[in-house]
């Protein structure tokens, strides 16, 4: 893991403190640092370190930024920041993910456990980290946000968008369970056809992360059931569409949900023609 420090070099406006002073602006890091005294050592060896212009150019730009890097060592726990020829050991602790992705077998698809804060108030949830989404691959551009209310045995799906309205999908539940089913309609996905399924809880606090060229539906196993979403791109009427929520051979808990009319004039997986 690789964090970046910016540090700045001023004149104080103190004539009984040193000429110039540093001052540690920001650190862009995935740890958790155990006290900014731990820096201490680290700046003043930088202090004597400058000395590269002279007192006259000083003088004329009497402030310098420049950038260091601190790595952490998984082996010894030990970080570490190297400066021209100065290498510093400090000690960090390990970095603190607010988030666990695991794949699925469907590319692109992936399961997220977010980090539960709870005490004796109740509980508090990250539900999105712009940085995390970022390194993992994940969209980040989100364009539209709502949540569905369903009641017992209610079914809902195959959804999806046609291009160019496609979309990613972020999915998780704040009361009651749910089956969640994404199926693949991309042609050429080793696994087109194919669908993984989820119970998705408010229990588990888990969420799905559903990529383009995919089919959603979900399926309510308690008494009601809140959904939330994420989409990529705004509702497209005209583009937004699905397959038959029972012709793509998932194994529903129930063979006679509560489904919309519209849900059930979709066309069967074996009639669907992919755009994907």
């Amino acid at each position: 893991m690789v964090a970046s420090f910016r540090v700045f070099f001023g004149r104080t406006s103190n004539t009984s403190q040193k000429s110039h002073h540093v001052l540690l602006l920001h650190h862009m890091a995935h740890f958790r640092v155990e006290s900014t005294c731990l820096f201490r050592e680290l700046i003043k060896k930088v202090f004597k370190c400058r000395g590269t212009a002279s007192n006259a150019q000083r003088q004329e730009c009497p402030r310098a930024t420049f950038f260091l890097t601190a790595q952490y060592n998984k082996l010894t726990k030990v970080s570490y920041c190297r400066y021209k020829n100065l290498t510093i050991n400090f000690p960090m602790v390990e970095p603190i993910e607010v988030m666990h992705i695991d794949a699925t077998k469907i590319h692109g698809c992936c399961i997220i456990l977010p980090r539960v804060l709870s005490d004796e108030r109740g509980m508090f949830i990250k539900t999105y980290h712009d940085e995390m989404f970022s390194r993992h691959g994940l969209n980040t551009e989100w364009k539209e946000e709502y949540y569905s209310v369903s009641h017992n045995n209610v079914l809902r799906g195959l959804h999806f968008q046609m291009p160019p309205h496609d979309h990613e999908k972020l999915v998780y539940i704040t009361s009651g369970r749910v089956l969640d089913v994404v199926v693949d309609l991309r042609k050429a996905s080793p696994t087109y056809g194919q669908h993984v399924i989820t119970e998705l809880s408010a229990e588990n606090n888990n969420m799905l992360y559903i990529p383009r060229g995919c089919a959603h539906g979900f399926y309510v196993s308690s008494g009601i059931a809140v959904m939330h979403y994420k989409v990529s791109s705004v509702y497209a009427p005209t583009h937004d569409t699905g397959i038959l929520w029972n012709s793509a051979g998932i194994a529903w808990p129930n063979t006679n949900p509560l489904i919309s009319p519209r849900d059930g004039s979709f066309p069967r997986m074996q009639d669907f023609v992919s755009p994907f």
